[in-house]
């Protein structure tokens, strides 16, 4: 009901979105009349238009759910990542999508990375930072807007999310070499300190190999500088 009454459903399907309505107010009309009568049997078998109806209801439902199958998959094809949801999940999400304390419980389903978000303000319009199950947060380097297209959202959500942290390794690739090893690890997210250590590694390992020839101990200082990185972070508990 949510997802054929939004303005969305109703621009991308018309039709079904009037047969719909229909529907609904014909299976509430008779529950009211149910109300009135209460007494079941006497509902059912004293209503002979009821049992003509209902098969009725039934087919014109069946026409709204082709439809509305074929309205999910065109969202599906609009933002990938609703392929890892179930058709009642992304319902859910699409018949709420302006309401951003709904979507929470979703978003591990749709970002691997991400527990949840966090909003610069309590009426959760507006997302500012990302934070993982570790609880690590991550600031967006432009905040998204809660919209009524939850697709639109989530896809500024997925582009914010890339430019973050792209952001976050470039400064973390950049402070393995000023910051001691300790306070480069508490500096920067997880995330991104293990992809700048892994760089730091590379490129060390690819200078040594090219001092080779004329230094005999360049790849044995090398392997003894990555040695004593590992066992610093040992002792960091990394």
């Amino acid at each position: 009901e949510a997802v054929f009454s939004s303005a969305d459903a109703a621009k991308q399907l018309p039709h079904e979105s009037k047969r719909f309505a229909a529907i609904d107010r014909s299976w509430r009309k008779n529950m009211e009349k149910a109300l009135e009568t209460r007494n079941v049997f006497q509902f059912c078998l004293g209503n002979d238009r009821l049992q003509d109806l209902l098969p009725h209801l039934l087919e014109q439902l069946e026409v709204c759910q082709k439809a509305l199958s074929g309205y999910l998959d065109s969202k599906r094809q609009g933002f990938p990542r609703f392929y890892f949801v179930s058709d009642h999940t992304l319902l859910e999400l699409l018949s709420r999508g302006a309401d951003g304390d709904a979507i929470q419980p979703h978003l591990p389903a749709l970002f691997a990375g991400i527990a949840r978000t966090d909003f610069e303000s309590a009426e959760a319009t507006n997302i500012s930072s990302i934070v993982s199950a570790q609880g690590e947060a991550l600031e967006l380097p432009q905040h998204v807007a809660v919209e009524n297209s939850i697709e639109d959202t989530l896809s500024r959500l997925e582009t914010a999310m890339r430019a973050a942290v792209g952001a976050a390794v470039r400064q973390a690739v950049t402070e393995t070499s000023v910051l001691p090893l300790e306070q480069f690890v508490w500096h920067n997210t997880a995330q991104a300190s293990s992809l700048a250590l892994l760089t730091k590694w590379t490129c060390d390992c690819d200078a040594a190999i090219s001092r080779a020839q004329s230094d005999k101990n360049a790849l044995s200082a090398a392997a003894r500088s990555t040695s004593n990185r590992l066992a610093e972070l040992v002792r960091l508990n990394m």
